[in-house]
């Protein structure tokens, strides 16, 4: 039986980056989840969930402003599992044939802590595409600081 520090030695450099790519992914999603279930805005979910919408909710405070929330109905929509989609940024649902427009608007948006509405390609998890008429707003504190974004699909046919 071959000890770790021998098969350390002998992954290549590619692996051992792979490795520590998973790694900062698992410590990031943990962090995030953590973070999330600590401070939530309960009432905000709530409401988008009875509406049954499909949504994440990003951290701008975090590194690439990543999802701490996804809805049931946007994991349907896209066909991935919350535990694929917590501490990524939403950039996974792009594909060759995404508008890079609409993505520079949405990105202007996050950038500038505003909202916005584009109409956008994206792909589920199986490589199939849909259009989604997408929503991003700015969630703030009392002092008008941005602590969230809230981002809404709504399908169209």
């Amino acid at each position: 039986k071959r000890s770790r520090a021998a098969s350390a030695r002998e992954m290549t450099e590619q692996q051992k980056d792979e490795r520590r790519e998973r790694n900062r992914e698992h410590a990031k999603r943990s962090r995030v989840r953590k973070k999330f279930l600590l401070e939530p805005d309960y009432s905000l979910v709530k409401a988008l969930q009875t509406a049954q919408q499909n949504f994440v909710i990003t951290d701008p405070s975090l590194p690439d402003n990543p999802i701490v929330f996804a809805s049931h109905g946007f994991l349907t929509l896209t066909g991935y599992s919350l535990e694929s989609v917590l501490g990524r940024n939403c950039r996974f649902l792009q594909g060759p044939r995404t508008d890079p427009r609409a993505v520079a608007k949405i990105r202007k948006a996050v950038d500038e802590g505003y909202d916005t509405s584009v109409c956008l390609l994206n792909y589920r998890i199986d490589g199939s595409t849909f259009f989604n008429q997408f929503f991003v707003a700015p969630l703030r504190d009392g002092q008008g600081n941005v602590v969230n974004y809230v981002g809404v699909q709504c399908q169209v046919s």
